[in-house]
């Protein structure tokens, strides 16, 4: 590793402290959304001519509805050589099990455990129906769960971690019906693992196509691949843009972005624990690392032991300078102004290594998942805790929160008036829809309120009932 290691410094003084930190995602986001060369070439021989990712993706959306399931096996083998026949794209419960009986049995074991807390977390945060009772009337709020939803699994040694994350927060929630798009099991590569994961979760419906051909598939319905509600799990960027063009048919999940982390540390810290915090971060190829510190002596020791565990990791040269391009330090006055930072950059994860780490908690409103304490690394919150991992990147945190159980749940409002609430109601009701220039729905109120016998009368009988019944008695004469 060299010693010239050089860690980006923003100037916490700098009035655009935040627009410093929004470069550096940009920086992130523009690598992770860019093609790889092989597959711009194979686009382009399939249809061509080069197309951007936007044209791409309705190009293959179009081509799936209007041809179905013959489209998404013939775009499998055209865009990523893979041939697969209408009888071997649904993976069989014979292979399923199969598979399952070559998996590494230390891995099913470790994954009962981890999907075992996960399962625990996410029914106890399930919301509730419920019931209001308000003496003459009843309001009720009901949750039902989302009737069949599909799941990407990206590829890459992640890929079993993401199933994990997406399908257990489903299966707590109630969700019955999920299918998986596997494009691994038509490659070959890890395909038993992969299967034999899909089975230890209970997984029977899982298919050998993926990428935009087989978002479209779940999203719109072909031949033996019924249509979903919902399309979550992690992709590629050509799998999350066909997520996105899809959202007003589906529901889909958080877009997909570089990962992130900030880590509020002081000098009770251990500054090889912040550094080998910060590059777990790194690790993840596009993901991005900020520290921020009151104490420059300890942001120069992180900055210190970065290099050293560089060293022991045998980081290339082009891992160093990914480590210079993604980790920035902030040195902030007080604690106080870290909370404050951290808010406006509203990480996906933040890393709270204080001597009292929960006082500063209520001070923290935008972040998609706290770590508190020394003791609680990345990889906790990644694969064992409880939460789901996939978390808002980029600062949705501001306004989004991670996957949970209750993504998978719809609410249904119920209301119950009786005659009596509906009569004490009415007056308001009448000027509401007066205002609103909506006379049937006023007349839906008042029709409900006349007596059973009047409702085959005509309006001018009605009219004159009503103005002989109002007709005040004559008064005798005074005397």
């Amino acid at each position: 590793m060299s010693k010239s290691l050089r860690v980006r410094r923003i100037d916490h003084d700098s009035d655009c402290v935040l627009d410093e930190i929004a470069t550096l995602r940009r920086e992130a986001a523009t690598c992770h959304a860019a093609l790889d060369p092989e597959v711009s070439a194979r686009i382009e021989s399939v249809f061509g001519a080069p197309l951007d990712v936007t044209s791409l993706v309705d190009r293959v959306c179009e081509q799936v509805q209007q041809r179905g399931r013959d489209a998404v096996l013939e775009l499998t083998r055209r865009l990523k050589g893979y041939d697969v026949t209408p009888e071997r794209m649904r993976v069989t419960a014979e292979e399923l099990a199969d598979a399952h009986g070559k998996t590494d049995p230390i891995l099913l074991h470790v994954l009962r455990r981890h999907r075992r807390q996960l399962r625990t977390f996410q029914a106890g945060i399930l919301h509730r129906s419920a019931t209001l009772p308000m003496g003459d009337h009843e309001l009720q709020l009901l949750y039902r769960p989302i009737g069949r939803i599909g799941v990407c699994i990206p590829s890459g040694p992640r890929a079993i971690t993401s199933l994990l994350m997406s399908v257990v927060p489903a299966q707590a929630a109630g969700v019955r019906q999920i299918a998986v798009l596997a494009p691994q099991a038509a490659s070959g590569i890890d395909a038993d693992e992969l299967l034999g994961v899909c089975r230890e979760l209970g997984l029977t419906e899982v298919y050998r196509v993926g990428g935009i051909q087989g978002v479209a598939a779940l999203a719109r319905g072909v031949e033996d691949m019924p249509a979903v509600d919902m399309i979550v799990g992690a992709g590629t960027t050509l799998v999350e843009a066909a997520k996105n063009r899809l959202s007003k048919r589906i529901g889909t999940d958080l877009p997909n972005a570089p990962s992130e982390i900030a880590i509020i540390a002081d000098d009770s810290a251990n500054p090889h624990y912040v550094a080998a915090d910060l590059l777990c971060q790194v690790e993840q190829n596009q993901g991005i690392a900020l520290l921020v510190t009151p104490n420059e002596g300890f942001a120069e020791s992180v900055e210190e032991y970065l290099a050293r565990q560089c060293e022991k990791w045998e980081a290339s040269t082009t891992e160093e300078a990914l480590i210079e391009q993604r980790v920035a330090i902030v040195v902030v006055p007080k604690l106080e102004d870290a909370c404050k930072l951290t808010n406006g950059v509203a990480p996906e994860r933040l890393l709270i290594a204080t001597a009292d780490p929960e006082a500063l908690l209520p001070k923290i409103e935008s972040a998609g998942s706290v770590l508190l304490g020394q003791y609680t690394p990345t990889a906790v919150g990644d694969y064992a805790a409880g939460p789901s991992s996939f978390l808002p990147t980029a600062g949705l945190a501001r306004h989004a929160s991670g996957l949970s159980a209750n993504d998978f749940l719809k609410q249904i409002s119920v209301v119950r008036y009786s005659l009596d609430r509906l009569r004490s109601t009415a007056d308001d009701l009448q000027v509401m829809t007066s205002r609103d220039s909506r006379p049937a729905a006023q007349q839906s109120v008042e029709i409900r309120l006349r007596p059973a016998e009047t409702l085959d009368l005509r309006e001018e009988d009605l009219v004159a009932e009503s103005t002989e019944s109002t007709k005040s008695p004559t008064r005798p004469p005074t005397k």
